[in-house]
């Protein structure tokens, strides 16, 4: 079921978001609206941009002060240094974690008497429609965060409530990115053990989707009524006096409307408001793409099927090369000893020359126990007093007799060019134009393509090493996009920002049961034992047309590393996005990655992103 975010104060109608959107700097992003007060000291910049993380910078407060009235004085502490040094912001992290750094110094430093809790305490209301139930559950999570360690409680709440980056949160608390991982990772457990404890059992994924609902807090109005006028009294350090001197009547009445909340609303929104925060997913899914020296296997020019190589071999009087296997060579998905020849042999120049100019070669699957033709090759070699086997190089001469048999774990390069060469007639152009061999299943372009790798301790990928069987290259897969798990992913294609979801349970088992390294078990991934499989979604941005809504879901799995035997655990945490398009209720661009996985005691990572 959708959670709906927190409605519009009543003040807030259509003449007011008509009045926000004449405005430029409401069409801006953090970024935008920092340079232009400290080059052109427009001061409704800086109002927008507090307007935006007003409540947010208050709930990140209220985490660490324990008191709400500690908590109003140390974001307006915070949004004045905000104002004092934003000529020094560079860029280095987003603008959004940038502020809540000052936050947290400012309620770090900032020490309150303990009468004046009472006096604020009305001050702090909670706002937005709330099921009972609902709000028992978020009081609850609330609280059992309010209680963990400071070190586990900020990093928990800016990270799982407020929608911020594990570097992100790095940035704010000024540590590193392996510390805040490890504090999201056993603060987690942590409130699972005091919900637990207190009768509340929640799983790690309904838990993450319990603390993304649970930021529902507003900073109280006249908290924001103070910070839509900070821009104004204060100036950046870098600026001669009188470039702020003076201000319309018009601007200033825009300013104070745009001191809530509704700067999220669908009408006043930048021109393209996509999260900054989702270009660290991109950059993992650009670096877990299969690299060329990796793809050397769709140099080869290899025929379509049996049938084919073999009637090019008799109108071409040219020998053919069999690569028998189990699995699915062509996506890294198969047994050890056809990953063995496609990481050596096959990804030497040598020998892909070789194959192309004297041979027509063929891959094909040794347990499709349906093929004739395969069969009558396995018959053949046995007649001929050869060896057979699952993980077998046949080579025919042209008019299709079995003339030797090579298993693949064994073969080495100069045996192979040997091999070729007691078979072929001479040299001549390659028969099958060379193409890509992980393409979507029948051209099928909404596709998903998952690329699954081991990772070194610092989550790079493992360079390319061909004599490293399980390591060498990535594995692929492909997902079909279908409609009815787009329905699943976005089941509101009107849902505002701040709305949340879990994914249905069914849809999130068939997107993350794929979640695995190169193995030898290249069976289905429906053959893996799932302990706990879950997705929660959550708009964080959007326009009429467009919506970006952010993947958060963790996947624990057992799953064989050989087709029958020795499983190990998978736990991996994911993270992704969504761009959707609302009008036509299609999901535009899909992205997914692993946060964290561990395969065993290996480090991998799984990237799964629509086709460009």
């Amino acid at each position: 079921m959708i959670k709906s975010g927190r409605a519009l104060p009543g003040r807030m109608g259509a003449e007011a978001v008509d009045t926000m959107n004449a405005h430029p700097a409401a069409q801006a992003d953090d970024a935008a609206l920092l340079r232009a007060f400290t080059e052109r000291g427009d001061r409704q910049a800086m109002n927008v941009l507090f307007a935006r993380h007003a409540d947010s910078a208050y709930r990140v407060a209220l985490r660490c002060c324990r008191n709400a009235a500690d908590a109003e004085d140390a974001v307006q502490t915070a949004f004045i240094e905000v104002l004092r040094h934003s000529a020094k912001y560079r860029g280095e992290s987003a603008v959004r974690a940038w502020i809540f750094g000052f936050v947290v110094n400012a309620t770090r430093h900032k020490a309150r008497e303990e009468g004046r809790r009472a006096a604020r305490e009305e001050r702090a209301s909670v706002s937005g429609e709330i099921a009972p139930d609902d709000r028992a559950t978020q009081e609850a999570v609330r609280h059992a965060v309010q209680e963990l360690p400071e070190h586990y409680r900020l990093p928990v709440w800016l990270h799982y409530c407020e929608g911020l980056s594990s570097p992100e949160v790095a940035d704010a608390l000024s540590l590193s990115e392996n510390t805040v991982r490890s504090q999201l990772s056993r603060g987690v457990e942590e409130l699972r053990s005091a919900l637990a404890t207190s009768g509340m059992s929640l799983s790690a994924v309904a838990l993450t989707g319990a603390l993304a609902a649970s930021a529902t807090e507003s900073a109280p109005a006249t908290l924001t009524a103070s910070l839509s006028g900070l821009a104004s009294t204060g100036a950046p350090a870098a600026l001669k006096t009188g470039i702020m001197a003076k201000v319309t009547a018009g601007a200033m009445a825009a300013a104070a409307i745009l001191s809530t909340a509704a700067a999220l609303w669908w009408g006043n929104v930048p021109e393209d408001p996509r999260p900054p925060e989702f270009s660290k997913i991109d950059e993992k899914v650009r670096a877990w793409q299969p690299r060329p020296e990796e793809r050397r296997f769709d140099e080869i020019g290899w025929a379509k099927d049996l049938p084919q190589a073999l009637r090019l071999a008799a109108e071409h009087d040219r020998p053919v090369l069999v690569v028998a296997h189990v699995g699915r060579l062509n996506v890294g998905r198969t047994d050890g000893g056809s990953m063995s020849f496609r990481e050596g042999p096959l990804s030497t120049s040598e020998v892909i020359a070789a194959i192309n100019a004297r041979t027509i070669p063929v891959y094909c699957n040794s347990g499709d126990v349906e093929n004739p033709e395969f069969k009558r090759i396995t018959r053949d070699a046995l007649k001929a007093k050869l060896t057979i086997g699952t993980e077998r190089l046949y080579l025919l001469q042209s008019d299709g007799k079995v003339v030797d048999s090579l298993h693949t774990c064994h073969v080495t390069v100069p045996g192979f060019l040997e091999s070729l060469k007691k078979v072929s007639r001479g040299e001549g152009p390659t028969l099958v134009p060379p193409a890509p061999q992980s393409v979507p299943p029948a051209g099928d372009a909404r596709s998903l393509h998952l690329t699954a790798r081991y990772l070194d301790k610092n989550d790079q990928p493992l360079p390319f090493n061909p004599r490293s069987s399980y390591h060498a290259f990535p594995a692929e897969e492909w997902v079909g996009l279908t409609p009815d798990l787009e329905a699943a992913l976005v089941p509101d294609a009107g849902a505002q920002p701040g709305a949340s979801w879990y994914v249905d349970m069914a849809v999130a088992a068939r997107l993350l049961a794929h979640l695995y390294p190169l193995t030898g078990n290249f069976g289905p991934s429906d053959r893996n034992r799932i302990e706990e499989a879950g997705l929660s979604a959550k708009v964080v941005a959007g326009r009429r047309s467009t919506a970006w809504i952010r993947l958060d879901g963790r996947v624990r799995l057992g799953h064989t590393f050989f087709s029958d035997k020795d499983e190990r655990p998978v736990d991996a945490i994911v993270t992704g996005y969504l761009e959707y398009d609302r009008k036509e209720k299609r999901v535009r661009v899909f992205r997914l990655v692993t946060d964290q996985a561990v395969y065993g005691k290996e480090k991998f990572g799984v990237a799964i992103t629509s086709l460009p």
